[in-house]
C-alpha cells in the first residue's frame, strides 16, 4: 500500500537518521582547549575500548586565536604545568612530537626550566603537533567547517549537528552528524571597546604581540609622542603596556596611562601546590616587569612615564572626563575576552535556548552537551574559600573534562539509536522538519554562520 504524504516524509527522515555518521563525542573547536578536550575523550574512548568515535569540528585546525595571533606573545603559565597537562593525555603523544622537534634543533616546553614562562610559540608548536597526531587517529574524524546548529534528536538519542563545511579545493555544502554527547569549544575574541571611544581605539592584539606592537610604532613614528591609555591592568594590559615601553615610547616623549579598578594581583604559589590566583594573576616576565615599576597590590603614584589610575566607575560620561583630563591619544582596551558566539542550540520541542548560559563548575549546558574553555570558564572555589575563574590548557583544564567525561557515563542510559522504529520515524520526522523550517527562513552568511531571519 502506497505511503501517505506524511508517513512518506517521516519514512525518509528516518533513513537520513540511519544514514547520517553517528559519533560517541562531537568536540566543536580546535584551539587550545579543543585539542585538549579532543584529547580527553579520545583517550576515554580507548579506554572503554568499545569502539567508540569522536568527530573534531573546526574551520582551519591551526590552533585557533593562540595559533593565528599570539605566537610571539610571553605565556602565563609555567612549563611543568603545561607539559603535564599534555603529557597526560596519551592520544596527544607529546614526549614523541617534542623528541622530533629537539633533534631538529628546534625549541621545545621539554627544554623549558619548570618554573619558567615561555613564549606561546613552543606552545603552538606543541598543540600543532598533537592535532597532527589525532586527526590521523582512526577513532576520530576531523570535519573542516563551522557547527551552524545543533537540535535534540529523540530518534537517535543524541543531538544533530549542521555543519558547513569547507571543503579544500570543493565548493562548501552541507552535512549533518549525529553524536550522544557534544563539547563545545568554540573560544573567546577580545572584547569590544565601548562606541564612545572607537574611534581612538587600537586593537589590543597590535600592541600585545611584541612583534606586532614594534610594526605598529615603526609604521607610525607619531604614536610614540603620544599618551596611551590603557582600560584593565591584568596580564594582557600591562604586557601591553610593557610592549610600548619596551618599543621607544619613553625614548619618543611618550608616555602610558594604565587603568585599572584595583592594584595588580599576582599569582601566588601555596603549599600544597595549588596557585592562588592562577586564573588571573600576574606571572613569568609580565610580573616581573610589573613588580619593577612598582605595580603591587597598592601601587603608589608611578613615575612618569608609566602612571596607574583607579577608576572604579562604568559611567561613560566619567571616563570620557577622565580621558580628556589625562590627555590621552590612543587607547587600548584590555578588558577580557567575551564567547565567541556558539552555534545555535534547540531542545526537542523546537525552544531555542542560550548555550552561553551553562553550569560553571560542571561545564553542563543541557543534557549531553557541554561547553569549555576561555568561552566557558570554570568556576573555582580555592582552599581559602576564594571563587575565581579558571581558564587555560593546564593540568586542572584537564581534570575539569575528565569530570564531565565520568558524568556522561554515569547519566547513561542504552546506546544511540535503540529506540524502536515508530519512535524513530516520529521524532526523526518531527526533528527535520524543524531544521528544515530554520533553513527556508534564514540565509548563509558570508563568513558561513547561519541566520536566522
Amino acid at each position: 500500500e502506497p505511503l501517505s504524504g506524511r508517513r512518506a516524509l517521516e519514512a525518509i527522515s528516518m533513513l537520513r537518521a540511519l544514514s547520517r555518521t553517528r559519533y560517541d563525542w562531537l568536540v566543536v573547536g580546535a584551539g587550545p582547549c579543543g585539542i585538549v578536550t579532543s584529547g580527553v575523550v579520545l583517550d576515554h574512548l580507548k579506554r572503554a575500548n568499545d569502539g567508540g568515535s569522536v568527530a573534531w569540528c573546526d574551520p582551519t585546525f591551526r590552533v585557533g586565536r593562540l595559533g593565528e595571533k599570539y605566537r610571539s606573545v610571553p605565556g602565563n603559565t609555567h612549563a611543568g604545568r603545561t607539559r603535564k597537562a599534555l603529557s597526560d593525555i596519551h592520544s596527544l603523544h607529546f614526549y614523541e612530537s617534542q623528541a622530533l622537534r629537539e633533534a631538529k634543533g628546534e625549541a621545545t616546553l621539554t627544554a623549558v626550566p619548570e618554573e619558567k614562562t615561555y613564549t606561546l610559540e613552543i606552545g603552538v608548536n606543541a598543540l600543532e603537533d598533537a592535532t597532527n597526531s589525532m586527526v590521523s587517529d582512526r577513532q576520530l574524524n576531523p570535519i573542516r567547517g563551522q557547527v551552524v546548529s545543533l537540535s535534540q534528536s529523540e530518534g537517535c538519542r543524541a543531538w544533530v549537528a549542521e555543519i558547513f563545511e569547507s571543503n579544500e579545493g570543493g565548493e562548501p555544502s552541507m552535512s549533518e552528524v549525529c553524536a550522544r554527547h557534544v563539547a563545545l569549544v568554540t573560544g573567546g575574541q577580545p572584547r569590544a571597546p565601548p562606541k564612545a571611544f572607537e574611534a581612538r581605539a587600537v586593537a589590543v592584539d597590535d600592541v600585545v604581540c611584541p612583534h606586532a606592537c614594534r610594526r605598529l610604532l615603526e609604521s607610525n613614528p607619531a604614536l610614540l609622542r603620544e599618551t596611551w591609555g590603557i582600560v584593565g591592568n591584568s596580564h594582557t594590559g600591562v604586557l601591553a603596556a610593557k610592549n610600548l615601553m619596551e618599543n621607544g615610547l619613553a625614548e619618543g616623549g611618550g608616555r602610558v596611562v594604565l587603568y585599572g579598578r584595583r592594584g595588580a594581583t599576582f599569582a601566588e604559589p601555596r603549599e600544597g601546590g595549588w596557585i592562588k590566583h592562577d586564573g588571573i594573576g600576574l606571572k613569568g616576565t609580565t610580573a616581573t616587569w610589573a613588580r619593577a615599576i612598582g605595580l603591587g597590590p597598592a601601587p603608589p603614584t608611578l613615575d612618569a612615564p608609566v602612571r596607574f589610575a583607579c577608576v572604579t566607575e562604568d559611567d561613560p560620561a566619567m571616563w570620557e572626563e577622565t580621558v580628556k583630563k589625562d590627555a590621552v591619544g590612543p587607547m587600548v582596551f584590555a578588558t577580557g575576552f567575551e564567547p565567541v558566539p556558539p552555534p545555535a542550540v534547540y531542545l526537542l520541542e523546537g525552544q531555542e535556548i542560550d548555550a552561553t548560559r551553562y553550569n560553571p563548575r560542571s561545564g553542563r549546558i543541557a543534557d549531553g552537551l557541554y561547553g569549555f574553555g576561555i568561552g566557558f570558564p570554570e568556576e573555582y572555589t580555592d582552599p581559602e574559600d576564594e571563587v575565581e575563574t579558571r581558564v587555560g590548557f593546564t593540568p586542572n583544564f584537564v581534570k575539569h573534562v575528565q569530570r564531565a567525561l565520568v558524568a556522561t557515563e554515569e547519566a547513561k542510559v542504552g546506546r544511540v539509536g535503540e529506540k524502536s522504529i515508530e519512535d524513530a520515524l516520529l521524532a526523526s520526522g518531527a526533528a527535520a522538519a524543524a531544521r528544515a523550517a530554520r533553513r527556508a527562513a534564514g540565509t548563509y552568511a558570508d563568513n558561513g554562520s547561519f541566520v536566522v531571519a
